[in-house]
Parts: C-alpha cells; structure tokens; sequence
C-alpha cells in the first residue's frame, strides 16, 4: 500500500517477479521487503514526480489485478456486501 492505495495483493514468492513490473528488480542478494519499503516510501509533502510514481503503481496494479477484483466485487454483490468508506466509519471498534 502507498498513500492510501492497493499497488500489490498476492504472495511473497510472487511479489519478486512483480516487482520488476515497478521497475524496481530484485538482485540475488537483496532483501525483498528493503527494496520494496525503498520504493513505496513518499516523503511528504509530496513532490509532483511522487504523484505520477503513484500514479505508476497505482495504473501497475490495476492493469495486473483487474480479473482478481472483479471476482471479488462480483462475490461481493452475490453475497449483498457492498464495501465503502461509510460502511467501515459505522463499524464498532475491535478490542482485544
């Protein structure tokens, strides 16, 4: 997740492969997770060029997981579930 969107779902096996898709390859030595943290981290304010990388991944993500989402909205409407941003504000509170 970067600024508040979804740019990987899947495995870690997977989001090797993936990454390079970012244009951030992962090299035989390379912890996966430090390359990813290096990529999806923003310093804010954010700068015009952070937008369009966003942007990027955002586009990245939609394009690769398109079918997987719209298999979950369709599960989602067979079940009468509809997700927003109202239905999560009126949810109780989880305390363990």
């Amino acid at each position: 997740m970067v600024d508040g969107h979804i740019v990987y779902q899947g495995t870690a096996s997977d989001s090797v492969r993936y990454s390079s898709t970012l244009g951030c390859p992962i090299h035989k030595f390379e912890n996966p997770a430090d390359v990813y943290m290096r990529h999806l981290s923003i310093t804010y304010p954010k700068t015009e060029e952070d937008d369009k990388n966003i942007q990027n991944m955002v586009n990245l993500y939609e394009t690769h997981f398109t079918d997987e989402i719209r298999k979950g909205n369709e599960l989602l409407s067979s079940l009468n579930f509809e997700v927003s941003y109202t239905n999560l504000q009126n949810m109780a509170p989880f305390h363990v």
